[in-house]
């Protein structure tokens, strides 16, 4: 008997505000796991939780948990991209140096 492991919108309210293009009334997210025949429950949660983490679910859920000020997003991905540019310059430095 297989058993399917997946969200739906319809199982819990929490995911309401993802901006997922493929978030409908009643449908899954591209997020499930199907048992296997013989597999033991835990690996099939294991996988999902697994195909979860990549498809950034949380993540994303968690972000809409609270509003935050163009202005903060901006001076956010300013950081971001401030640290992001050190981290590939010290990486040029390094090849430099071999």
């Amino acid at each position: 008997m297989p058993l399917n492991l997946a969200f739906r919108k319809t199982d819990t309210h929490l995911f309401t505000n993802l901006k997922t293009k493929s978030f409908k009334e009643g449908s899954t997210l591209a997020v499930g796991v199907q048992v296997r025949n013989n597999e033991d429950i835990d690996r099939a949660l294991k996988r999902f939780r697994r195909e979860v983490n990549r498809s950034r679910v949380l993540q994303e859920y968690r972000q809409n948990m609270a509003y935050i000020k163009p202005s903060e997003e901006k001076r956010l991905e300013k950081k971001k991209a401030r640290r992001r540019r050190h981290r590939e310059e010290k990486k040029e430095r390094n090849r430099k140096r071999r």
